[in-house]
């Protein structure tokens, strides 16, 4: 019921889930010296899977009221409450390194002894309870977690969720947008696109050195550019006035 609560003012109910969390929140005992038998004070035994139902109602209503901890006067409840998380988060901590330990390398038909789902259970809501405690510890506490319920079957997020986490991890990239008649084109920072203007006719450069190059011939003369001897062979480098006069260039002389 806590996650889909609506907007609301009394925070009466807040309250009573709160104080209720208390009540298997303790805070950590006093110290004392060893008594003569060398064993310390009994330690409050922690009810977990309590603590997974009222933290996780507290972590949703929480939501509607960030000031509930964070206004000026209830600094105090604040500080209160941070210590027995604290407390609890060591004792928390413990009890996972304890159920990891226990079903690693296990698998198959042994977890589906009686007492591994147990464990498996058991890891589930520690597990839920530290990544609650970690939201709950941050300055101004956070809201932000999302957590699959110990006895719920673990699903996909939804599809809104998948959106937000995107559109967070995604806030700088520029988004593609597909138009009816066109392909997709990328939009632009000031909006819109940028198109290309027309292209001009080609004109080639005028000046000093290149009126000294001359045009080509207007009647279309075929041997225009091409120099060829007598026998009809291409000659390379074109045309050499000292070769033909005297002999030295290919081909026949005049």
């Amino acid at each position: 019921m806590s996650t889909h609560c609506g907007d609301y003012e009394d925070r009466g109910c807040l309250e009573k889930v709160h104080n209720a969390l208390l009540e298997y929140m303790p805070l950590p005992p006093a110290e004392v010296e060893e008594g003569e038998n060398g064993k310390d004070s009994d330690e409050p035994k922690l009810q977990f899977s309590i603590v997974e139902c009222l933290m996780y109602t507290l972590h949703q209503m929480g939501k509607k009221c960030p000031d509930f901890f964070t206004a000026e006067e209830n600094l105090d409840r604040l500080k209160d409450f941070r210590l027995r998380l604290q407390y609890f988060a060591r004792g928390n901590q413990v009890y996972m390194k304890q159920l990891r330990a226990d079903l690693r390398d296990k698998t198959g038909d042994v977890l589906k002894s009686d007492e591994n789902k147990i464990k498996v259970v058991a890891l589930k809501i520690t597990t839920n309870i530290n990544a609650l405690i970690k939201d709950l510890f941050r300055n101004p506490p956070g809201y932000g977690c999302i957590i699959t319920l110990s006895w719920k079957p673990i699903q996909k997020a939804t599809t809104e969720q998948t959106q937000q986490q995107q559109s967070v991890k995604r806030g700088n990239i520029t988004p593609i947008t597909f138009s009816e008649s066109g392909p997709a084109k990328k939009a632009t920072v000031g909006g819109g696109n940028k198109q290309r203007g027309a292209r001009g006719v080609y004109h080639p450069p005028g000046g000093r050195y290149s009126a000294k190059a001359g045009n080509a011939p207007s009647g279309g003369d075929a041997n225009y550019g091409n120099n060829f001897t007598g026998g009809g062979q291409q000659r390379r480098g074109g045309f050499r006035g000292r070769g033909w006069s005297k002999g030295r260039g290919r081909g026949n002389r005049f």
